[in-house]
This record gives structure tokens, sequence and C-alpha cells, in this order.
């Protein structure tokens, strides 16, 4: 909650982070992985290892670059249709093979107190779309996307929570 203190660009990754996260299992095959972003609605996730510890990302982008090397041909498009960012992907024909071997390693990831002014300085300075909020643990609580950040900007001083 805004203070007369405080500003909406001081809120935190707890004040803004979605907690119903979608974790992936490294060891889920990359097909399952695929489809439980597309039934979710959503670009990413983190990735856990089996003590729930986050060892990386998978986003569509690490999808997408299997297609592009081959692995994988592209959906046939029609004429004139549009397609959100799973359909354009033949899921079924992705690789069988574990999600730890397509996604990100590089885990960027920011601590319930870090301020939305620095939680954008960090999402420029790496190029990401999400941050992975985590305990000292690396166990995820949570997670920011870069709509998060844009919806509280947006919505200035009266409109954070």
């Amino acid at each position: 909650m805004l203070t007369e203190t405080k500003s909406f660009l001081d809120l935190t990754a707890a004040d803004l982070m979605s907690r119903d996260v979608v974790t992936l299992h490294k060891d889920l095959p990359l097909r399952d992985a695929a489809f439980r972003l597309a039934a979710a609605r959503i670009s990413g996730a983190p990735v856990i290892d089996a003590e729930g510890r986050c060892v990386g990302v998978l986003s569509k982008s690490d999808v997408a670059r299997s297609v592009g090397e081959g692995t994988v041909a592209p959906r046939a498009e029609a004429p004139g249709e549009l397609y959100t960012d799973w359909q354009v992907v033949d899921l079924e024909a992705l690789p069988a093979e574990a999600v730890a071997t397509y996604m990100s390693e590089d885990v960027i990831s920011a601590y319930p107190d870090t301020t939305l002014r620095e939680m954008a300085r960090m999402m420029s300075a790496f190029r990401i779309h999400r941050l992975v909020i985590t305990d000292l643990t690396m166990h995820v609580l949570g997670v920011v996307s870069a709509m998060d950040l844009v919806g509280a900007i947006a919505s200035g001083p009266e409109g954070a929570h």
C-alpha cells in the first residue's frame, strides 16, 4: 500500500509479483512444458529442480530456438488467420528432451524487497521480460513481468496498490 512518503517507483517485488506461479520441473519434456505454458497463456516460467530451487527459465524464445534450429517445423499458417505465440508452433512435434536441455540457465532473480525502479533497471540491462522473485535459497516466491511494471507506472501514485 502506498503512503504519502512512498513513491510508486518505490513499490517492491512483493507489491507487484504474481504469487500463483507456473513452474516447470527441469526433467519435464519440452513438449509438455510448452503445452503447460500455452494453457496458462504465459510466455515463460521458472524451471525448478527436485528440491524446488529455481535453476533456469524456459521462455517462448527458448522454444523458438528449437524451431529455428530445424528441430520442429512451424505450424502452417492459413492466409488471414491470426495466431497466438504458442499457435505458430506445432506443439506435438516439439522434442521430448527435458526442459533442462532448452532452458536459459542464467536466472535473473530478485528478492521481495527489490524496488520497481531496480526491477526495471534489471529487465532493461539484461533484456528480459520477467524476473523470478526468490528467497535466499532460490525457492520461487513469485514472478514480476515487464507488463506488471508497465501497469504500475501507468497507474501512477493514485492507482497503485
